[in-house]
């Protein structure tokens, strides 16, 4: 878990950044459509439109960098692994006439921390999944 500095430094502290930015903005602009209105409250206005931009980006960029990406992986015979919303079926089962079965797949090797999100489907005709799922079948259907 993060310490409390490093949530104040990585969240409020460029929350805060945009939002005394922001609040800038609205005086500045107030101030340059006044009746007393000098032209270079618009050079402030100018200013600090681009500092809230500024500040939104790095926002914007420093949480894609912290986000964990999400690991989908189905290794297994006829199996499923995904997330999202399932609006129809998944059958991982037989639904025609019968075939020679395909050659063993070797299951991946089980972790002992997955990362968070991930969604892993790896014994034969396993289905994983993250999200709402509509109709899951592991059997046959014939």
């Amino acid at each position: 878990m993060a310490s409390t500095g490093a949530v104040l430094k990585k969240v409020a502290l460029p929350t805060a950044v945009v939002a005394v930015v922001s609040t800038g903005l609205a005086v500045a602009v107030n101030m340059a459509t006044g009746a007393e209105a000098q032209w270079w409250w618009w050079l402030i206005v100018a200013a600090l439109t681009a500092a809230g931009f500024a500040g939104s980006l790095w926002q914007f960029l420093h949480q894609s960098e912290t986000t964990t990406h999400r690991t989908i992986h189905a290794s297994g015979h006829r199996s499923v692994a995904g997330t999202g919303t399932v609006s129809g079926a998944i059958t991982t089962g037989n639904t025609d006439a019968p075939s020679a079965p395909a050659p063993a797949t070797s299951p991946i090797p089980a972790s002992a921390d997955p990362a968070p999100g991930s969604v892993t489907a790896s014994g034969e005709r396993s289905i994983a999944f993250e999200g709402n799922a509509g109709s899951l079948s592991t059997g046959d259907t014939v």
